[in-house]
């Protein structure tokens, strides 16, 4: 996943308003997102390289997100994969602030990293580079490959659309903001290279955008809404999955609606 924003706080229905896009190779194998066999508490999408995953949440209402950081050097070898961090976070019992103690001990076994984890009201960003975590306050926040909030001009971009779609009594729709995520407008400047990257939206025949995740916290559920593209951007399936999450009592009733499978699939 290369970019994700989020809003805590910011619309009157939905306190917790999370949008992202995973950037990945086309022919790297992946499901999409459902209810893990093997995890049934889980929910998210999954690498089929290596068993990981980029967004997830779970039945206990916890969530978790990676993004890759730009390295100075190239990826370690022998690195552990970053998706299994989200997977850590999801099926453990840790508090998010012993997860962030976790980090501080374990980030040097991972490649450069960006990990979004916890839930709502209790959501922090843990950024390897500086082997330290930061609660998310209330506003508007963005992620990519570098720090927490940088201003690059995707991800600027991408909180001024975010906030024109949830500001004042205006519906919020899942299609509107998927179709925010697929903004491909490009920084002015950039050189070739870097400006292939410089969207919020990747498109090529080898890599680009092969996932959106949306979603929508309300008190006592979660709304997750996936996209997810072939080759030059073209949609090959969509999903949506509502949960009803009990904090109090541990537990949480969980159905699929309106779920449309992939392409062909």
């Amino acid at each position: 996943m290369c970019i994700v924003f989020i809003a805590v706080d910011q619309h009157r229905r939905y306190p917790l308003i999370i949008a992202a896009n995973r950037d990945e190779y086309h022919a790297r194998p992946s499901e999409a997102m459902r209810y893990w066999p093997d995890q049934p508490g889980i929910l998210a999408g999954r690498d089929g390289r290596a068993g990981g995953t980029w967004f997830g949440v779970n039945t206990r209402g916890r969530i978790a997100a990676v993004t890759n950081r730009r390295p100075a050097q190239p990826a370690r070898t022998g690195a552990r994969s970053r998706g299994d961090l989200p997977v850590r976070f999801l099926r453990g019992s840790d508090t998010p602030e012993d997860y962030g103690e976790f980090l501080r001990t374990a980030h040097r076994d991972f490649s450069p990293f960006n990990l979004i984890y916890g839930e709502p009201g209790q959501l922090y960003c843990f950024a390897s580079g500086e082997a330290a975590g930061r609660r998310l306050e209330s506003g508007f926040h963005s992620i990519s490959n570098g720090a927490l909030d940088d201003p690059w001009p995707k991800m600027a971009r991408g909180v001024r659309l975010l906030k024109e779609r949830i500001s004042g009594d205006r519906a919020l729709r899942s299609d509107d903001l998927a179709q925010m995520m697929k903004d491909a407008t490009r920084a002015a400047g950039a050189d070739a290279d870097a400006a292939r990257f410089s969207s919020i939206f990747v498109t090529g025949a080898r890599y680009g955008t092969r996932t959106t995740t949306l979603l929508f916290g309300a008190r006592g559920r979660f709304d997750l809404y996936e996209y997810n593209y072939a080759a030059h951007g073209a949609e090959s399936g969509r999903r949506h999955y509502s949960m009803r999450v009990h904090h109090a009592a541990n537990t949480t009733d969980s159905r699929p609606l309106k779920q449309s499978k992939p392409a062909g699939g």
